[in-house]
């Protein structure tokens, strides 16, 4: 069974699942207690494209509460410095054939969620990285949560770094809920992996120490973010799915030179100090985030989707499981050598080091390699890189 759902709103996703109530009643139930593994959840096929079609969940405890070794998701629940606070997430089910079918959107988003997860688990094992984290995940569902002006956050997903934990916020938006995203998860739960590097300068009292974080290994966070989410998925514009406005974070797009660190270091410091006696710090923060942290993370998955898509059959580089496992491994041993940076970081230093051996390359992985890294920065001119940077065109 698959019924296209496309990108269906909340609304039209419940009347849906009335729908499928009706026509459940016609089938026979199977006993109240007997634990099934398929669920009819909406789900992504090859194509890219979101259908209600059977989706297999092994590992959870109980079909009426989420929770198992691959997670425990709350459902509507407010946010302590201790994690979420309230009860699992308990869906509503009815089943026929051999099938449990959600009775509404929270009960499909919370056990698309488990389902992803069970998944991300078996990836990331597959991957090697499993070990960096603690299992069960921890994943919110329609979290409440209010920031720092008083607005009631919605239409987002947020890793919780103090609590090492996912929140999802309620959608309101007329697209695909970033719950059932599977990729925007995938995003969220990476950066636990990058967390676990604890890649952080000794501090120093230097000045740049600021920037490191908020620019370079904050944009390094974001981008290697979307490109685990474009393995794990297959999914290359993913955030277009849940937020059809945003255009600029596809990775299937043409590679730009990766701007200097010299130049985002200069603009950062504009940023920051631009009504510095009147803008609140976290809004400052803010404006770096989205227009440095956020575009130099994409221009990094941009060169790492093309390096993928690049490599020769048969070789160590040949695809992008390969290349995303050559990334965690080289990051792996990276602490050691920022620890003993006290400079200013760009962005191509971390690059540089992970493709330090070049026999691993083909040649058109070479050729890339040089033209959008290799490059001094002084001879870069600005119009190789700043169609990447929506606030500066």
């Amino acid at each position: 069974m698959a019924i296209d759902i496309g990108t269906l709103e909340l609304r039209s996703l419940s009347l849906l699942f009335t729908f499928i109530l009706l026509l459940l009643s016609t089938l026979s139930c199977t006993g109240e207690h007997q634990l099934e593994k398929a669920y009819l959840l909406p789900w992504s096929t090859p194509e890219g494209d979101y259908k209600l079609q059977p989706v297999h969940i092994k590992t959870m405890s109980s079909q009426y509460e989420v929770s198992g070794p691959a997670a425990d998701v709350y459902l509507g629940n407010d946010i302590s410095n201790r994690g979420f606070i309230g009860d699992k997430a308990r869906p509503r089910l009815n089943s026929g054939k051999g099938l449990f079918v959600p009775l509404d959107v929270e009960s499909s988003m919370s056990l698309v969620i488990y389902a992803h997860m069970e998944r991300l688990k078996s990836f990331d094992r597959q991957m090697g990285m499993a070990k960096n984290l603690r299992w069960p995940r921890q994943v919110g569902l329609q979290t409440e949560f209010v920031d720092s002006d008083g607005a009631v956050e919605t239409n987002n997903a947020i890793y919780l770094y103090e609590l090492d934990s996912v929140a999802f916020f309620p959608m309101e938006l007329k697209a695909l809920p970033m719950a059932i995203n599977g990729a925007v998860l995938a995003h969220e739960h990476f950066h636990s992996h990058f967390n676990a590097f604890n890649l952080r300068q000794v501090e120093s009292g230097s000045s740049y120490e600021e920037f490191n974080e908020a620019v370079i290994l904050r944009g390094w966070n974001e981008g290697l973010a979307d490109f685990y989410a474009y393995v794990y998925t297959g999914q290359s514009d993913f955030i277009s799915l849940s937020i059809p406005d945003d255009d600029t974070r596809a990775l299937n797009v043409q590679p730009l030179v990766i701007r200097p660190g010299k130049n985002l270091q200069a603009v950062f410091n504009r940023y920051m100090n631009a009504g510095k006696n009147r803008i609140p710090k976290e809004r400052r923060r803010g404006r770096v985030l989205s227009c440095l942290s956020y575009p130099l993370g994409t221009q990094i998955a941009v060169f790492l989707y093309h390096m993928s898509n690049l490599g020769d059959v048969g070789s160590d580089l040949a695809d992008k499981h390969s290349v995303l496992k050559l990334v965690m491994d080289r990051l792996s041993s990276y602490e050691g050598v920022l620890a003993q940076n006290v400079g200013p970081l760009a962005p191509t230093d971390i690059l540089e080091f992970i493709f330090e051996d070049k026999s691993l390359l083909s040649q058109a992985q070479l050729d890339l390699l040089e033209k959008t890294v290799l490059r001094d920065s002084e001879l870069v001119q600005p119009s190789e890189w700043i169609g990447a940077y929506p606030c500066e065109r």
